[in-house]
């Protein structure tokens, strides 16, 4: 059984207004998540409409450009770290310390973080 924990110290005045800042933090969620989603179908008809390249556009600059990645998988098939040690960087491996290590002895290398609000 989960019971919520009183908020103590609040008056019916403070809850009440945090209760309107929840409500206006729904409505800024639903606002931006539009906004994000008009802002992805814009840019998705400019790259349709326009070629490569950079244009001038009410006023604005539009660029148009396809980014060049570097493909690892083949990279590291042509150029294997046995023989090209010096391409290669090792990285602790967060998720591999966990597996090995114990949590009691993985505390003191815990550092507190920012205070976080999750509303569900």
């Amino acid at each position: 059984m989960t019971t919520e924990p009183t908020t103590p110290d609040l008056t019916d005045e403070e809850i009440l207004e945090l209760e309107q800042l929840l409500v206006e933090d729904d409505k800024l969620a639903e606002t931006i998540d539009h906004a994000e989603q008009r802002r992805k179908a814009i840019r998705a008809i400019l790259a349709k409409k326009l070629p490569d390249g950079t244009r001038a556009l009410g006023g604005r600059k539009v660029i148009i450009s396809v980014p060049a990645r570097l493909d690892a998988a083949a990279l590291g098939r042509d150029y294997p770290v046995t023989a090209y040690p010096h391409l290669y960087e090792p990285k602790l491996s967060t998720s591999a310390v966990r597996d090995n290590i114990a949590a009691v002895d993985l505390a003191k290398y815990a550092k507190a973080g920012q205070r976080q609000v999750t509303v569900k």
